[in-house]
């Protein structure tokens, strides 16, 4: 029997990586498969190992850092030493010396188009690294058409024939809360008044500032635009009474904030897919999103779509806040509908089958 190692490093981070990687292997875990499979991750007492419901998977700690010299040194021969086969990795970061077949997930191509702050050893790191993966790969998995057509345009048609997309799925704990649990999220938060919600980072492609800025101009007395954001680059950005700026906030406080809210907003200028608008979807929120990427694919016509300009997404945040058609009635059924048929137990079937094609199984 074959043995499959996957690189579960990225778990145990709360962000859209690590809860694609914790999300598809919790769902692979209850498949039965024609071969073994060895985690590699990055400790024994990572919380989300004790939910595997699967207790055949062979674990193995690689505290390894990513994009560290122990990562490219170390790891392929702990990989090497656990007798895989092939490895599936949920990142393009596979490590340059590994010896075997192996299959990756790209995301998005984000960086290439906006870099943010890195300097140029990195951004050199980061296009070597990539190229030689998508180069090197048995298989190669899209998160969205639109990031399959980004990779063919980047790295040549040639890589078609090896490049399949399948879709990330949502947690089924994003649904709507009903008034008790929102107004316990509101006084947690201190959410007095009617508000739109963005989530997300507030990195370069993120068009924050624009958001910002569009809710300014929309001019919508008493509301609040409401920010659950994270990292380096949300300090400095603006925090008033109308701008409300919230870090750390637990996962499983999400599905109480989206539901309380009036709208889930964005001004993002490139998506890979777009875990947020899907989310508030599931929460029976509506959605005002930019027409660029993979929103339209992902989004379908469930949402409002506007240029990522400060003057169209005005407009469509005061359609938000002044049109009670927007929060209720069918569209927010069949959206809540659509969202839902995004399912974590299809991208580990589909996953599972492009290992099995890679394997020749």
């Amino acid at each position: 029997m074959p043995t499959v190692g996957i690189d579960c490093r990225f778990a145990s981070e709360f962000t859209g990586l690590g809860t694609y990687t914790r999300s598809l292997i919790t769902e692979l875990a209850k498949q039965e498969n024609p071969w073994s499979t060895v985690l590699f991750v990055r400790s024994f007492e990572d919380h989300w190992i004790k939910e595997l419901a699967n207790k055949l998977f062979e674990i193995k700690a690689a505290p390894f850092d990513h994009y560290s010299l122990a990562e490219q040194l170390r790891f392929p021969s702990l990989i090497s030493e656990a007798g895989c086969h092939l490895l599936f990795s949920p990142h393009f970061n596979v490590p340059v010396r590994i010896k075997i077949p192996f299959i990756f997930t790209v995301h998005d191509l984000i960086l290439h188009q906006y870099p943010n702050q890195a300097r140029f050893f990195k951004r050199a790191a980061y296009r070597f690294l990539f190229k030689r993966s998508v180069t090197r790969a048995s298989k190669i998995i899209a998160a969205s058409q639109a990031t399959r057509r980004d990779l063919l345009d980047e790295y040549g048609s040639d890589i078609g024939t090896k490049t399949k997309v399948i879709y990330p799925g949502i947690d089924r704990f994003f649904m709507t809360q009903n008034k008790d649990k929102t107004d316990l999220i509101r006084g947690k938060y201190g959410l007095d008044h009617p508000y739109l919600l963005y989530v997300g980072n507030c990195k370069q492609h993120k068009n924050v500032p624009v958001l910002i800025e569009a809710f300014e101009q929309a001019n919508l007395k008493d509301w609040q635009l409401v920010l659950v954001c994270s990292g380096e680059e949300c300090r400095g950005m603006k925090d008033s009474p109308a701008i409300r700026m919230i870090s750390d906030v637990p996962f499983t406080d999400l599905p109480g904030i989206y539901s309380a809210s009036s709208g889930f907003v964005t001004a993002t200028l490139m998506e890979g897919f777009g875990f947020p608008a899907l989310e508030a979807m599931a929460c029976r929120t509506p959605v005002l999103t930019t027409s660029v990427g993979s929103l339209k694919e992902i989004c379908g016509q469930y949402a409002l779509m506007a240029e990522p300009t400060v003057h169209d997404l005005a407009a469509g945040m005061r359609c938000l806040a002044l049109d009670p058609d927007q929060r209720a009635g069918a569209k927010i059924d069949e959206a809540q509908n659509w969202a839902k048929s995004f399912q974590w137990e299809k991208t580990a079937r589909e996953v599972a089958q492009v290992i099995g094609e890679t394997l020749n199984l």
